[in-house]
C-alpha cells in the first residue's frame, strides 16, 4: 500500500499532476518527469501496474453487465 493510500487519499483520480500520485514526490516535468520517476522508483511502478490491473477488472465487469442488456 502506498503512502497516499495509507492516508486515505484517492490514488485512482489524482488531481495534482506535478507530483507522483503514488508517493507524492514532486515531478520535474509533466509526462516525461512521471515516466522518469517510474523508472527510478520501482515501488511507484508496481503501484501503477496494480492500479491498471484494478482498472482493467472494473472495465471487464462493466462489459459483462452491459452484455446482458441486449437480450
Amino acid at each position: 500500500m502506498s503512502d497516499r493510500e495509507e492516508r486515505g487519499e484517492d490514488v485512482a483520480h489524482p488531481f495534482d499532476r506535478s507530483a507522483c500520485p503514488f508517493c507524492g514526490e514532486s515531478l520535474d516535468a509533466r509526462g516525461t518527469g512521471f515516466l522518469e520517476h517510474l523508472r527510478e522508483n520501482p515501488e511507484c511502478r508496481r503501484e501503477l501496474d496494480s492500479w491498471r490491473d484494478r482498472r482493467g477488472h472494473l472495465d471487464d465487469s462493466d462489459a459483462d453487465t452491459d452484455a446482458g442488456d441486449d437480450e
